[in-house]
């Protein structure tokens, strides 16, 4: 239900006070609109007539904070934080506020509210949008900034609203200018639109428009590949498939693996989602690269995605019964604490590929379930425990002087110990002894 007035009341009370003696200051943007929805803004943005220096260093002095200059100047915008929220100040674009809100990109966000005077400007009519749609407020609004057409879709995806068809259509007529945006921007988009737990249609509906592969141009010789006895889809379908799959998996994981209290933090389940669209395309370190993610991003993507086809091949092993114990403890070593995030891609992946065989189907999300309760309550409570032997060990027990050869050693003797064939400090010990001898053979 959508509220028809707009209260300051979340505000801390010497900024509202200040708002209200203000006539000339506007609260403008997604903190209006998600305000007449009943949704608590999380930050603020406000217009400011004339001196927005002035007003920050005011509403600084008033919430006892401080204010940071950002931009370049002539486009200065200057934030005043206030415990968990943030005050951007910026001056109007335009002489008055009307031709402002008349600059922003679409209707819900190109509402403002004057609490000096207690009142709501929308000269857009995004009051009438509110809770139906995402209405673009000029053709113009795509060119001025490429960026808002991916926002769109993570407004769609974020509210619950459809695209409107003649701003589906401008994004469409304009999907290339998207590259001419730094790639750290669009990454940010991206990443806010991913942790939507609806996004699966929204991607589907950006790749209608073109939009999708404008961004990622690596997606596009997939449309070539075709289906084989692996895939009812051709790359580009499948990857499309995985990722709505991948979300429907995140969304309901408790029903998927029952019993487990398990979880994926948002930033991770996001990242989950990138390396399924990019999965498929051979070099996903080269799109982080171009996208300005950061090395822990790249590494978590690039991580997945080397391991994403051994949950599979695993099953593959276990259906024709040859699966071993050491095979299953391999693949927890590589993976390590990437096993969840390994085993639910490649439940979306699998189910992606749009298998006929229900029977089978059953049976990989049994196994995968069986996977994930044995990482957790076999291999964890083990990798947990201490070594069994450590490099005073070596020195003292084989005589052995510090050197590089100690990491080959160790590892083994652990990875051993992960896979339940070395049991006790005398084993460690003799395999140790054993690849020494191994090594010194070499």
């Amino acid at each position: 239900m959508i509220s028809t007035d707009l209260r300051l009341n979340p505000l801390p009370a010497p900024c509202r006070d200040l708002l209200r003696r203000s006539p000339g200051a506007y609260l403008v943007g997604g903190c209006v609109r998600d305000a007449l929805i009943g949704k608590a803004p999380a930050d603020y943005d406000l217009a400011v007539k004339t001196d927005p220096a002035g007003f920050a260093a005011r509403l600084a002095r008033r919430a006892g904070s401080r204010v940071v200059a950002m931009g370049k100047p002539g486009v200065r915008i200057y934030r005043v934080p206030f415990g968990a929220i943030m005050f951007d100040v910026s001056p109007l674009e335009g002489p008055d506020i009307e031709t402002d809100l008349r600059r922003r990109d679409f209707t819900i966000n190109a509402m403002a509210f004057e609490p000096a005077a207690d009142r709501i400007i929308d000269p857009t009519g995004g009051q009438a949008d509110l809770g139906r749609r995402i209405r673009m407020v000029s053709e113009t609004a795509f060119r001025r900034d490429p960026l808002r057409m991916l926002r769109a879709f993570r407004l769609a995806a974020g509210l619950g609203l459809a695209i409107e068809a003649e701003t589906l259509s401008a994004i469409g007529d304009h999907r290339d200018l998207i590259q001419t945006i730094a790639g750290e921007r669009i990454r940010e988009e991206l990443l806010k639109f991913f942790r939507s737990g609806a996004s699966a249609p929204h991607l589907n509906r950006m790749a209608d428009s073109g939009l999708l592969e404008a961004i990622l141009p690596e997606l596009t010789p997939m449309r070539r590949c075709r289906p084989n006895r692996h895939h009812r889809f051709d790359p580009f379908v499948h990857t499309l498939a995985a990722y709505g799959h991948l979300e429907r998996v995140l969304n309901t994981l408790a029903d998927v693996f029952p019993g487990r209290d398990l979880s994926i933090p948002p930033k991770e389940a996001a990242l989950l989602k990138w390396t399924m669209l990019l999965h498929d395309i051979g070099k996903p370190a080269a799109v982080c690269w171009r996208l300005r993610c950061s090395r822990e991003e790249e590494r978590f993507v690039t991580e997945v995605i080397r391991l994403h086809l051994d949950p599979l091949q695993l099953f593959t092993l276990h259906e024709g019964e040859r699966l071993s114990r050491r095979a299953v403890s391999r693949f927890f070593i590589r993976s390590g604490d990437r096993t969840p995030h390994v085993l639910i891609h490649g439940m979306g992946d699998y189910l992606g590929k749009g298998r006929s065989d229900a029977a089978e189907t059953r049976r990989f999300r049994a196994f995968t379930r069986m996977m994930m309760d044995r990482f957790y309550g076999d291999f964890k409570e083990k990798s947990g425990l201490p070594p069994l032997i450590t490099g005073r060990d070596l020195i003292r027990e084989l005589k052995l002087s510090p050197s590089p050869v100690f990491k080959r050693i160790l590892q083994g003797v652990e990875t051993a110990r992960l896979e339940g064939t070395v049991r006790t400090r005398a084993q460690a010990l003799r395999m140790a002894a054993d690849l020494l001898a191994e090594a010194d053979d070499a």
